[in-house]
């Protein structure tokens, strides 16, 4: 398994772009964990904080996952 922490103003609308999981904090508050579809992978999803996220992936999705991560991240 990998662990990332996706942090940051933006990191709720990365997630909005790569997931078919509602990630609005009236739908996901802190605390809740849920599985969930990310790109074309599952992944393990849990709200640390208001803008901080933990992502707990397979090891053979991770580098796709951090490539995805870095495009949405990239783009308005």
């Amino acid at each position: 398994q990998t662990v990332v922490n996706l942090s940051g103003e933006r990191a709720e609308t990365i997630l909005k772009k790569s997931s078919v999981y509602n990630v609005h904090e009236t739908n996901f508050p802190i605390g809740k964990v849920v599985t969930t579809k990310f790109a074309k992978a599952q992944l393990v999803l849990t709200r640390t904080g208001s803008d901080s996220f933990k992502l707990i992936i397979r090891r053979s999705f991770s580098d796709y996952i951090w490539q995805w991560m870095a495009d949405a991240g990239s783009r308005p």
